[in-house]
């Protein structure tokens, strides 16, 4: 995904999804088979671990980086993209990995910290693994969760803490990271996803449709009248902690 990253020679290989969390090393490849094994304090060794235990026939990885590590945004297109990238992104742009891309007059841009990309790049490469891709792990876990046709909002709930997704069937339209501290109750990220809504909402004039749960600390959200609270369908993702790892596996090739 990102822009000072080339790959090119990668990009028509098959790789897995590789995400890396704070409790987890998960994988998941090109035939839906899933991996998980704990992360250790030295996650070269969890990562060598988790790829022994998949039986993987490629060393061809892409890669997710944390939620609050990463950017996403989508504004109105004006300038030049690094103009407009000093503009939104709190961060100074030489210590950024990014990309953009223009849609209907608007500007998308996905950008990480780049110490953090090295770190991840590092500790792939260091387990013996090609890292053919890396991005944000809310766009892998929106790849995975999108729906065919209107918008949903994915609050993807993880160790750290919980991202909150909304997305078309071809577009990341917005994203926030809360962390656990900062959401400590069960409603808090029930009351924070209805105030993400109504923004998104009054900012794009779009409606959302429905909600998606996702993420290895599901169980910390308060289910109970849920749809009700919230006013729109909700429904829980087939394998909830995976999400990401999958998105990353779907990551389409340069020929498709």
């Amino acid at each position: 995904m990102f822009s000072k990253l080339k790959f090119e020679s990668f990009l028509d290989l098959p790789c897995f999804g590789l995400h890396i969390t704070e409790k987890f090393i998960r994988i998941a490849d090109s035939l839906g088979n899933l991996t998980e094994v704990p992360c250790g304090k030295d996650k070269i060794f969890s990562v060598k671990k988790a790829v022994k235990q998949a039986s993987l026939r490629t060393p061809f990885a892409a890669i997710s980086i944390p939620e609050k590590h990463s950017f996403i945004k989508f504004i109105a297109h004006g300038g030049d993209p690094k103009r407009r990238i000093r503009e939104n992104i709190p961060i100074p742009i030489k210590k950024l990995c990014y990309d953009t891309y223009e849609h209907n007059n608007h500007l998308f841009i996905a950008a990480g910290v780049k110490k953090i990309v090295d770190e991840y790049i590092e500790i792939t490469e260091g387990a013996g693994l090609v890292v053919t891709a890396i991005e944000p792990a809310s766009l892998a876990t929106a790849r995975n969760l999108k729906p065919k046709k209107g918008f949903v909002l994915i609050i993807d709930v993880e160790s750290a803490g919980s991202s909150f997704i909304i997305s078309s069937s071809h577009l990341v339209y917005f994203t926030a990271f809360r962390s656990k501290e900062s959401l400590p109750g069960k409603d808090q990220i029930v009351l924070q996803a209805l105030e993400y809504i109504n923004f998104f909402e009054d900012r794009f004039q779009k409606t959302i449709d429905g909600v998606v749960l996702s993420g290895e600390e599901l169980k910390i959200i308060n289910l109970e009248n849920l749809e009700e609270k919230i006013g729109r369908p909700v429904k829980i993702a087939k394998e909830p902690a995976f999400n990401t790892a999958i998105g990353l596996s779907k990551r389409p090739n340069k020929k498709q």
